[in-house]
């Protein structure tokens, strides 16, 4: 495994484009740790290159109606920004629940996504959201929403030499939010379903998840289905049942505790819909 460390944007990209193998950006190093010692990434041929001096990638700011939040910004100081932004407060206990206090002061919120986690606490929220990451390649810059990072669990679309530079995430006037996200030992462990649901100030749901065998999804059946769900908890248990199928179609195939769960939220929201 090879190391050097970037002095500047310009030269991250000059040593990438020098380096052989695999390249990876090392910032907080949570997650480069993490898949080191599962074996998910290989020390030989891989190339680590050190962008913790690179103090235009920690900015948090809010401009408008956005949030633009720098790749190597850490997730603890993220939520500090978010302490008092209840516009944010989906996202901000969503991150509460992200690993714990320790390493959510190391880890950063670009390593987090590039990470692509499948039962990442933070990725439906983000979706919910509509967050797009800024990626830099060179002198090229693009934006893709954050779902399209996702080639499969662990594994990004990221190019070779590519970076995230920061991510966008847009204010939403939620009227309603619910956030579902428990592991067997809270804060410690990664959870078995991860839910995050929402109703906006037209009526508009956003319903989104994740877990160890579901990719981070809009259950978009759900979302889309007719106001108030049909009206009955039968009409509505066909839906999920809908659901289910369409997410077994993409090869999300969730579990009979995951679509429980789902079930169980959708009839919560089902019921604060009717009170909106």
């Amino acid at each position: 495994m090879n190391y050097c460390k970037a002095r500047s944007l310009s030269d991250f990209f000059q040593k990438a484009s020098e380096a052989k193998g695999l390249i990876r950006p090392l910032a907080g190093g949570a997650d480069i740790m993490y898949r080191l010692k599962k074996r998910y990434l290989l020390s030989d041929k891989l190339t680590l290159i050190d962008i913790n001096g690179l103090d235009e990638l920690k900015g948090i700011a809010e401009r408008g109606n956005e949030l633009e939040i720098g790749s190597a910004a850490t997730l603890s100081a993220l939520e500090e920004f978010l302490k008092d932004r209840d516009e944010y407060s989906l996202l901000r206990t969503a991150l509460r629940e992200t690993a714990c206090p320790q390493i959510r002061s190391q880890g950063t919120l670009g390593g987090h996504v590039a990470g692509c986690l499948p039962n990442s606490h933070l990725f439906p929220v983000l979706m919910l959201h509509g967050a797009e990451a800024e990626i830099l390649e060179s002198a090229e810059e693009k934006s893709i929403p954050v779902e399209d990072l996702f080639r499969g669990p662990y594994h990004n679309r990221l190019k070779s030499g590519e970076l995230v530079m920061s991510l966008t995430i847009p204010r939403k006037d939620f009227q309603w939010e619910y956030y579902w996200g428990e592991g067997s030992r809270k804060q410690f462990s990664l959870p078995p379903f991860v839910l995050a649901m929402a109703i906006d100030g037209e009526g508009n749901r956003f319903i989104a998840g994740g877990g160890p065998n579901v990719l981070p999804t809009h259950f978009r059946v759900l979302e889309s289905a007719p106001s108030r769900f049909g009206g009955s908890r039968t009409t509505l248990l066909n839906l999920v049942k809908e659901e289910v199928s369409a997410q077994e179609k993409r090869k999300n195939r969730l579990t009979d505790y995951q679509k429980t769960l789902l079930f169980r939220f959708t009839c919560e929201m089902a019921e604060m819909e009717a009170r909106l």
